[in-house]
């Protein structure tokens, strides 16, 4: 039996729009700072099954706390900054860094 793929994607150059739809996607326990005026962002999810995708691109900083999801997350950081905690583990991304 073939499992279904399932998509979302958004973009928008409204802050509160987007940190409202990561909030909804990753928890509560999310901050975003350092946001130029007229910023873009853009989300992106693609799951199937027990595997799922994000693309998320913010021109901002980002402070999050969530579950744990699984046992493997990527987190690839073009820029910016990122602060996670997840699980009793914690890191500080910037750009460049996996």
């Amino acid at each position: 039996m073939a499992q279904q793929i399932e998509q979302h994607h958004l973009r928008t150059s409204d802050a509160e729009v987007a940190e409202s739809a990561l909030r909804e996607a990753y928890g509560s326990g999310l901050r975003m700072g350092g946001i130029p005026e007229g910023a873009t962002f853009s989300l992106s999810h693609t799951s199937v099954g027990m595997l799922a995708y994000d693309e998320v691109l913010l021109p901002a900083d980002l402070r999050f706390t969530n579950e744990a999801h699984g046992p493997l997350v990527v987190i690839s950081s073009t820029g910016g900054t990122v602060e996670r905690n997840c699980g009793g583990h914690s890191g500080t991304y910037g750009g460049g860094d996996v």
